[in-house]
């Protein structure tokens, strides 16, 4: 009679026992996130240490890991209990999720090899990911034309100003002209206006 008691209170117990195991294994290594470190590896070489940091303003230490004696140390200046798996990924812990952004993975290799590097993001649902600048690009017809304008503008200032150049020696070797010569080098230099179909003449005073 007891024995019959006994056998529903035990199978009672062990099925209390296994869902609080569930419970528990969901409340706590369920909810663990992985980030994968994103360095290039050198195949075949194995690296002494790997360490994790927070990209902010600054760089915060996470979590070193010696990965001959798969011996974990966590920095002072980590808020929570980081672990690194043995893919080398950064395991956070469920208090760390409210904690988004950029992570880094630095590995460092046996001496006369190079350090690998990586980045990984962290931007769970609810966590807003910050937007990157975006550059303003003019288009190239409002380049080209304000080219064109600046090289007619140039090309308009050099022409005066070899002219002035040119009369000016012309005037330093022969001397002041006299109202007359003036005349007759302003007669040598006139042009035809299309428009009226009238021969005009440039004036000494215009050329100077």
């Amino acid at each position: 009679m007891h024995l019959g008691i006994f056998v529903p209170e035990m199978r009672f117990w062990v099925m209390s026992l296994n869902l609080a195991l569930m419970v528990s294994d969901r409340g706590g290594c369920y909810n663990m996130t992985k980030l994968p470190c994103q360095a290039h590896l050198e195949q075949g070489l194995n690296y002494r240490k790997i360490s994790w940091y927070k990209i902010g303003e600054g760089v915060t230490g996470l979590v070193l890991k010696n990965l001959n004696t798969n011996k974990t140390i966590l920095y002072k200046s980590a808020n929570h209990s980081y672990q690194i798996g043995d893919d080398l990924s950064l395991i956070l812990p469920p208090s760390a999720f409210n904690d988004c952004g950029e992570y880094h993975c630095t590995l460092w290799p046996p001496v006369g090899h190079q350090i690998r590097e990586g980045d990984s993001s962290f931007y769970p649902p609810g966590c807003s990911k910050p937007k990157e600048p975006q550059l303003i690009k003019v288009p190239r017809s409002r380049l080209s034309s304000s080219a064109q304008q600046d090289s007619v503008v140039c090309a308009m200032t050099g022409g005066m100003a070899a002219l002035g150049v040119l009369l000016l020696t012309r005037w330093i070797r022969e001397g002041p002209a006299d109202s007359h010569s003036c005349f007759q080098d302003a007669a040598s230099h006139a042009f035809v206006d299309k428009s009226s179909g009238m021969e005009r003449s440039i004036s000494c005073a215009a050329l100077l």
